[in-house]
């Protein structure tokens, strides 16, 4: 899941760089008309020209960080490289989380841990081998029975009154070993001990791991929006900013500045809302298996 999140997030930022690119390329125009107007100096088209080798130098790394997120896709899938790079060419959202989490869910949903579930039974296992063990301190009883023929001749064998059976009771203790049995009980209590200390161990861990999950989703969706809010202001503001400095109100210098703000927060939102499913993908795990939102089921 957090591989097939990589890979959209690399194509999102790609995206975002190239359209940046654009972006800057028509700040280049603008500057480039208005020197040959007479109107700026060439340092305006120098800022420009950098802006866009600047934005451009980060195209071939975003590249490669998609291209492995799709390498290790293939790998988890077993699937070759080529088909599923054909598959996954078309850019795709990343994928969005459930909008809430229901409140007091994760304390029922994780009894399903895996781990929190072995070392409950391991706990259970123990604890009744204390039971075996203090079992051997008392006597056992063996009743046996047994059915014959008895005669004194060989032809009076298979008479009826030559039929016999016997009951008896058998008992058996360990009072030579009393001692032993009392230090077996001894250790079995202790490994039971052991073994509770290892399941409040496992729950505590889990109970911190489905916490944490989700105080980063909650802390990252606030992220998230503070994002987007810069997102927006900052397209106002460079569309501000080139109608300014093609009217000759401002400098270059402020339409580099908030082109390059812009590229920084759209690449940022990517990052978070990619951060925001991973979170998901963590609370899944943590949580012992998937949830529906809708149905609050663990699937």
């Amino acid at each position: 899941a957090t591989a097939y999140i990589d890979v959209r997030l690399a194509q999102r930022r790609l995206a975002v760089a190239r359209a940046n690119v654009a972006i800057q390329r028509g700040g280049l125009t603008y500057a480039s008309d208005r020197h040959e107007a007479g109107l700026v100096p060439g340092l305006d088209i120098a800022q420009a020209e950098s802006s866009i080798a600047t934005t451009e130098a980060t195209i071939p790394s975003l590249e490669v960080d998609l291209d492995r997120a799709i390498y290790r896709l293939a790998v988890l899938l077993g699937s070759p490289i080529a088909p599923l790079r054909e598959e996954l060419a078309e850019v795709r959202p990343i994928p969005l989380a459930p909008a809430e989490i229901a409140t007091g869910l994760p304390v029922n949903l994780i009894r399903n841990r895996p781990d929190l579930r072995a070392a409950e039974r391991s706990l259970a296992a123990e604890t009744a081998r204390i039971g075996v063990a203090e079992a051997d301190l008392y006597p056992s009883f063996d009743l046996s029975a047994a059915l014959g023929q008895q005669a004194l001749e060989l032809g009076d064998l298979f008479d009826g009154g030559a039929r016999r059976w016997s009951v008896g009771v058998n008992s058996f203790t360990n009072v030579f070993n009393f001692g032993g049995v009392q230090a077996n009980v001894k250790a079995q209590e202790a490994r039971a001990r052991q073994a509770l200390t290892r399941y409040e161990q496992t729950l505590l861990l889990s109970i911190e791991e489905v916490e944490a999950a989700m105080t980063a989703q909650r802390r990252e969706r606030r992220r998230a929006e503070a994002l987007r809010r810069a997102v927006a202001a900052n397209e106002r503001s460079g569309d501000f900013s080139e109608k300014l400095y093609r009217g000759g109100e401002v400098d270059f210098q402020n339409l580099r500045d908030t082109q390059r703000t812009l590229l920084d927060v759209q690449d940022q939102l990517a990052v978070s809302e990619a951060t925001i499913a991973k979170n998901m993908v963590t609370l899944f795990l943590a949580l012992g298996g998937s949830w529906d939102a809708d149905e609050d089921l663990l699937r």
